[in-house]
């Protein structure tokens, strides 16, 4: 093997490594990571991720083989993430049948989503787990949010010359309210699940949204050095987080879990 092709396929393997774990997404999947990983005596499950994205999504978080279903992956997924196991297929008619996960995991999906569809997709993920399941939703909501997804768009675009490629797939559709999530995912459940537990969880404080996609696209280097610039400080950082939120996270738990 050439250096040229030893440095190229080195490189390969950092940028992998590097966009294996980010801070946002860190912090998103942690609230699952840490409910799931409260109860792995529970046993087994099939755990599917819907709008896992190109690089995996929860299977990095949480060490447990996922079928994560997206529009598109990388190529080389399969060989990077092992554990995960992609399905192509939309969120608003999922490619697989009733009743076939033991937890459903959607998180930062819906706000891509036209507004007359996302109970759709919400109708889904219900669809797809057992009755006495566990489903994860998750998304931005609020106004607060949506003003700074648009002063975070506003800067790529100062600097970049362009729209950001999926925050302006979120500022095209309506913002999200906590009200009518909570509202759609209660109904749900109670059909495919009878008797439930509802928790909400605030995700990722405002503040630490807005400083941290400020500093990534003012200084477009740090994107290259993402996971070793932000994950020994997490914890820390992880604990300085506070209210206004960017994102509500909502489990819906069946009341005969792991029945």
């Amino acid at each position: 093997m050439s250096f040229r092709s030893w440095l190229r396929d080195a490189l390969d393997v950092y940028v992998q490594w590097n966009w294996s774990w980010t801070f946002d997404a860190a912090l998103r999947y942690g609230v699952v990571s840490e409910q799931l990983g409260r109860l792995a005596s529970v046993g087994v499950w099939r755990i599917c991720d819907v709008g896992c994205g190109a690089r995996g999504g929860l299977v990095n978080y949480f060490q447990s083989p996922i079928v994560g279903v997206d529009l598109n992956f990388e190529p080389r997924i399969v060989r990077r993430f092992p554990l995960c196991r992609p399905v192509r297929g939309s969120a608003l008619a999922l490619p697989v049948g009733d009743e076939t996960f033991d937890v459903v995991v959607c998180l930062d999906v819906l706000e891509h989503v036209a507004a007359g569809e996302r109970t759709l997709v919400v109708d889904e993920l219900f669809r797809v787990v057992r009755r006495s399941g566990w489903v994860f939703v998750g998304a931005p909501c609020g106004l607060e949010a949506r003003q700074a997804e648009e002063e975070a768009n506003a800067l790529f675009r100062r600097r970049a010359g362009r729209d950001h490629p999926w925050l302006i797939e979120h500022l095209r559709n309506e913002p999200l309210s906590c009200e009518e999530m909570g509202s759609w995912i209660s109904r749900a459940a109670a059909r495919r699940m009878g008797e439930f537990e509802l928790r909400a969880f605030p995700n990722t404080s405002l503040a630490l949204w807005r400083r941290l996609h400020r500093l990534m696209w003012s200084v477009p280097q740090s994107i290259q050095f993402q996971r070793l610039l932000f994950q020994p400080w997490f914890a820390w950082l992880k604990r300085q987080a506070g209210p206004p939120w960017y994102r509500q996270v909502w489990s819906a738990r069946s009341s005969g879990w792991g029945a």
